[in-house]
């Protein structure tokens, strides 16, 4: 899918400028997992992105990679 293959660019780049927790995007959204685990799940294109809770998606560092990267806002409010 060519919106997988461009989330799995994202998702590289982004760590490639310090957002280490940055998620590979998932085909699906997982049924189960711990409350409190993750503040965010976006919905992007069919893809989903998984926001660990400890991760700062208001950081100037993450809109500044977002930036970079040339990517949507992800986890962000739109």
């Amino acid at each position: 899918r060519q919106t997988m293959a461009k989330l799995l660019r994202i998702a590289t780049c982004m760590r490639a400028h310090g957002i280490h927790q940055f998620p590979d995007p998932l085909y699906n959204r997982p049924r189960h997992f711990s409350p409190g685990e993750y503040q965010e799940i976006t919905d992007f294109d069919g893809a989903t992105l998984l926001f660990p809770t400890s991760m700062n998606l208001q950081a100037p560092a993450y809109r500044q990679a977002l930036n970079a990267c040339g990517a949507p806002p992800l986890g962000l409010p739109h």
